[in-house]
């Protein structure tokens, strides 16, 4: 097998983690999307009214030995209002952090925060000492990182969120 065909195959089987916003939208919820510039890059920002109805899961893309769902096909099987890249992956392509479906662990990862919610809907942003994440009462789960805020200020930390620079 020649390195060029190596390659495309290799990128066709790399499995997806996201964070989608699945849910009815009415006129009256102020559900919107927006791009800021910050310096050399561009920030979109997703916001939708806890209220809403709509619900914020992670999705992990299907394979098998012969295929990995690609980005489109999960899209089309999940049909959300917005889909968010959620989390790194190793050389095995599998999730760096933790991933929580349907309130079972779906992986368990090494990141110290986390996006989390509760059967109720509830969305909570967690973080973690040494010990793994208690899921107990969530739903859905996403730990990733590093984390950018805590209590409204800014906290970027990438050593304590297990992040190593090589």
């Amino acid at each position: 097998m020649n390195r060029k065909h190596s390659k495309r195959r290799h990128a066709y089987r790399t499995p997806f983690t996201f964070l989608l916003f699945l849910g009815m939208c009415t006129a009256a919820l102020c559900i919107c999307r927006t791009q800021h510039a910050c310096g050399l890059h561009n920030i979109h920002v997703v916001r939708i009214p806890l209220n809403s109805g709509m619900q914020v899961r992670p999705v992990i893309a299907r394979q098998n030995a012969l295929k990995c769902e690609t980005f489109p096909e999960m899209i089309a099987r999940t049909r959300p209002y917005a889909a968010i890249n959620g989390t790194f992956y190793n050389e095995s392509m599998r999730p760096l952090g933790d991933v929580l479906i349907r309130g079972r662990l779906a992986n368990r990862g090494h990141y110290h925060s986390a996006l989390a919610v509760r059967a109720d809907g509830r969305v909570e942003f967690l973080h973690r000492g040494r010990n793994n994440f208690d899921w107990s009462g969530y739903k859905w789960g996403l730990a990733s990182g590093p984390r950018l805020v805590h209590n409204g200020s800014i906290a970027l930390n990438p050593n304590a969120d297990g992040f190593k620079l090589k």
